[in-house]
């Protein structure tokens, strides 16, 4: 195959994928709000990270939101996953996970003292057991 067949075939197959990316928003932006719903005053230390970004620490006072997005990508797999510390509690739960949140662009997430609730879809949730990352 010459030089010139393989741009072209290369061009072709770059302009495919864009147009199937952009028809069928699998490139659309996720954004998840995470908001302290413990109560009592008590203060909700968040961190955040997938396996390639890290979101850093975040101190919520009651009834503070933190708010990320990000862009998921097409195979399912992206997973971005969150501690919870409180009154020397450690909770952790997934706060996107592409085989559950497939397709949704705007999750809104409560923090309560037993349950993570999603907000959407009215529906909480048990933490995770603690996930160990390095």
């Amino acid at each position: 195959m010459t030089c010139f067949k393989k741009t072209m075939l290369l061009l072709a197959l770059l302009v495919s994928y864009t147009y199937v990316n952009s028809a069928f928003s699998f490139n659309a932006p996720t954004h998840v709000k995470i908001s302290n719903k413990l109560g009592n005053g008590l203060d909700l230390t968040l961190h955040c990270k997938s396996r390639d970004d890290d979101l850093g620490v975040h101190l919520l006072h009651q009834d503070e939101s933190f708010s990320f997005q990000f862009h998921p990508n097409i195979f399912r797999s992206t997973l971005f996953w969150c501690s919870f510390r409180w009154s020397g509690q450690t909770k952790s739960f997934d706060i996107f996970d592409g085989g559950r949140d497939y397709l949704l662009t705007d999750l809104k997430w409560s923090a309560s003292p037993t349950q993570i609730c999603d907000e959407n879809k009215k529906v909480c949730y048990d933490y995770n057991k603690l996930r160990v990352t390095t």
